[in-house]
């Protein structure tokens, strides 16, 4: 079984200009599953109305393709919004892939989202709108450089699990599965160990990335 992972999009956000090389992977005949690992859309960013007719055609594809599963993120509508506008999909917060996998967006392990959603939202959020105006991704670029900044610290490459929100993840999931796969940081990577496969699908808003799960390996692309 082929599967495609993709998280991240954020349509709504102006910084997303991929529709058409999403939909090209949409309408990839080869994957058996496509599963979307949370914030398709993104509810901070503009009025649901607009959103929704600007990218209907990629709402349509999705809601037309019965082998696709959505995982709900932070930054999409609530559970009952998204029934609303995928009938026929049901909305998950976690999704067990096979045997040895499940995927979820990952933003319950995020303390400082999950608790200050309020500040994230209502006041850091307008500076980030600001930034996006001119092209620049400022919570990524924030993401990135404290990422760089602990492995750094930890003298640890690039692909290793820094962040406590990836490590409360895999630990939660540890004695479950043997691969967990998420979004929400926006940092695409694939973390292999003895024990466990970590998997970060990145995002379409600065990196275009995506993950092909294929006899039981794990491959990040770039879109």
């Amino acid at each position: 079984m082929k599967i495609l992972f993709i998280s991240d999009l954020h349509l709504g956000s102006p910084l997303f200009k991929s529709e058409k090389r999403v939909m090209r992977l949409l309408k990839d005949g080869s994957y058996d599953k496509v599963i979307i690992v949370g914030d398709l859309f993104d509810s901070w960013e503009d009025c649901k109305c607009y959103i929704l007719k600007k990218y209907k055609n990629l709402i349509a594809k999705i809601n037309s393709m019965e082998n696709v599963v959505i995982i709900i993120g932070n930054h999409d509508y609530s559970t009952r919004e998204m029934s609303n506008i995928f009938p026929n999909k049901l909305i998950h917060r976690e999704y067990k892939v096979d045997e040895d996998t499940v995927a979820v967006h990952g933003d319950e392990f995020d303390k400082n989202v999950d608790e200050y959603k309020w500040f994230w939202k209502y006041i850091a959020f307008p500076f980030h709108w600001v930034a996006e105006s001119y092209g620049i991704n400022l919570k990524y670029w924030l993401r990135e450089t404290i990422h760089d900044i602990k492995r750094m610290r930890l003298r640890a490459p690039y692909d290793s699990l820094i962040f406590q929100a990836e490590k409360k993840l895999v630990n939660k999931y540890l004695h479950q599965y043997r691969n967990v796969v998420c979004g929400h940081t926006h940092l695409p990577k694939i973390v292999n160990d003895p024990y466990f496969t970590f998997v970060n699908c990145g995002d379409w808003l600065s990196n275009n990335t995506y993950v092909e799960y294929e006899d039981g390996k794990f491959s990040l692309k770039r879109g």
